[in-house]
């Protein structure tokens, strides 16, 4: 078995201060989970560390690989004549494999390269099998626009029978068509950001944070450290700017959407289709895939 990279926990901080796109209590859990290894604190870096020793070596397969080593193919499922790219988790970009893997995140990069060999296959449709709360902003708007080139050339549709919200909503979306089962979860269309503002904590502990900076907003968000009136419109205009792109990337594909529905709130399967955010309600993803399959069978595909 190979050995695996350090930890740090830099990169999680970095993807902390990006514009979350997920439903609110499932980033609330995440952030409580990950605070104790932004905190160093010591038992938190140890659990973590022992996730990684526990892995047992293959000593006849020192190159074997990684849990956290994804293929295109590992994410590609053919039913039939339809290509199913399964997509499960929080959604996160630039953070390495392993890095992922850690904190148990799905990669957009991970899911562009599956896109890209489906796109090569000569399966006709392709169902993007999600089950997910959403994600985080960067590298979104340049999955779903791929997943929409793809629905130019493809049969696409996106099928859930768990989540498909927010950031995943967005990427489900730039199908050809969207499905889901009654009991699933569609929507949560919107965006946010998140400041956690530690100051009085460290005041509490007898800590100050002295910044010297040059230049008004450089150096926000520094940990212990408080938003300027100015430093929060900053932010504001930055949530304001990505759900702009998310409200017209929606509105493109799903026609008669209202926009009081694209506020943050989902609906289980029968709602979503009333809301116009979904096609239809299905039983399952193998009823889904069969029908696509009956479907092209006329030509011969």
């Amino acid at each position: 078995m190979k050995t695996p990279p350090t930890i740090t926990t830099a990169p999680l901080a970095g993807l902390l201060a990006q514009v979350p796109m997920m439903r609110g209590e499932i980033h609330a859990a995440f952030v409580r989970d990950c605070l104790p290894l932004l905190l160093g604190e010591t038992v938190a870096l140890a659990e973590l560390r022992a996730k990684v020793n526990d892995m047992e070596p293959d000593d006849n397969d020192p190159d074997e690989g990684m849990p956290w080593d994804v293929e295109p193919d590992d994410m590609i499922e053919m039913q039939g004549a339809v290509a199913v790219v399964n997509i499960s988790g929080k959604l996160c970009t630039g953070l390495s494999a392993f890095e992922a893997w850690c904190y148990g995140l799905t990669r957009s990069e991970d899911i562009s390269a599956a896109l890209s060999v489906v796109a090569l296959l000569p399966a006709r449709a392709v169902v993007l099998n999600i089950n997910s709360p959403g994600g985080f902003s960067q590298g979104m708007p340049e999955l779903a626009a791929q997943i929409s080139a793809l629905s130019a050339v493809r049969v696409t549709a996106a099928f859930t029978n768990g989540q498909m919200c927010s950031a995943a909503y967005w990427l489900g979306s730039q199908c050809s068509s969207v499905y889901s089962t009654v009991s699933a979860q569609v929507g949560c269309v919107g965006t946010y950001g998140v400041f956690y503002d530690y100051s009085k904590m460290l005041a509490e502990r007898g800590v100050s944070v002295d910044v010297i900076k040059a230049g008004d907003f450089k150096g926000m968000g520094v940990f212990g450290t408080s938003l300027t009136k100015e430093q929060r419109a900053f932010m504001q205009a930055d949530v304001d700017r990505t759900n702009a792109r998310f409200l017209s990337a929606v509105k493109a594909k799903r026609s008669g959407v209202d926009e009081a529905d694209l506020q943050g709130q989902w609906f289980d399967g029968e709602q979503s289709v009333e809301k116009k955010l979904s096609d239809r309600v299905v039983g399952s993803l193998s009823a889904l895939t069969g029908e696509l399959n009956r479907a092209l069978a006329p030509y011969g595909i």
